[in-house]
């Protein structure tokens, strides 16, 4: 990545970003403590996101083999994030894949 890379430990948020016809969750699995991103809660407008932050050139290697899961999503109004009136309950694929920070 040749700019910060944005990521989150919620599960629901990871889900809610990733909605598409190929749906894929990278899941990052640090090595040590300084494989993990910067925690942005403290100065974020969402801290509810529970977003972390790696610094540019990061690299994800990927150390596991992809795992297809299949999930109930609730979709609300007529795209993901919209308040709308109605909720929409989708099977979604997911295809999640383990990784690793390789910091460049």
């Amino acid at each position: 990545e040749m700019a910060f890379m944005s990521t989150t430990t919620d599960l629901e948020v990871a889900v809610r970003y990733s909605i598409s016809s190929n749906s894929l969750i990278l899941r990052i699995v640090p090595k040590d403590f300084l494989g993990v991103g910067a925690d942005l809660r403290w100065v974020s407008a969402f801290p509810g996101e529970a977003e972390y932050c790696y610094p540019p050139l990061t690299y994800l290697r990927p150390v596991g083999k992809p795992v297809k899961l299949r999930a109930p999503v609730q979709i609300r109004g007529s795209a993901v994030g919209q308040v709308g009136k109605g909720t929409t309950v989708k099977n979604i694929e997911f295809t999640v894949v383990e990784v690793e920070p390789v910091m460049g």
